[in-house]
């Protein structure tokens, strides 16, 4: 019964661990699809073994909860949402988009400098 006990213990704390590796790091990505022109911009980041992403609608910056996420390829990728978006760890590469690190703040940041830029721009 011991054994079962420290078996289960060990293994809650490998997963534990492995979960949130990537907690507290983001991402800023833009699209290379043609229908995310107008606003090719998305941040990501993790907290707590989660995904959450940053981007523009209309003047606001919207958050949105993705889910969980997960390794793949042993840990060369990282895996989350209904979509499975895989993000490949070593080229930053998100399917179709380019990535580069950034920070929450960052990310914010400089979505906030795109919806001031616009305002500016609309005359209506």
């Amino acid at each position: 019964m011991k054994i079962l006990f420290f078996t289960f213990s060990f293994l809650f704390f490998i997963s534990t661990v492995k979960a949130g590796s990537v907690d507290g790091r983001a991402i800023l990505c833009k699209s290379s699809k043609q229908i995310d022109q107008d606003n090719p911009w998305r941040g990501y980041f993790f907290e707590k073994g989660q995904v959450f992403s940053l981007h523009i609608h209309g003047y606001d910056t919207i958050k949105l909860k993705l889910g969980n996420y997960s390794y793949g390829g042993g840990t060369k990728y990282i895996v989350w949402g209904r979509y499975r978006q895989t993000l490949d760890r070593k080229t930053l590469k998100l399917n179709d988009a380019t990535c580069s690190l950034s920070s929450k703040d960052k990310i914010k940041t400089f979505l906030n400098q795109i919806i001031t830029r616009a305002k500016i721009e609309n005359k209506l």
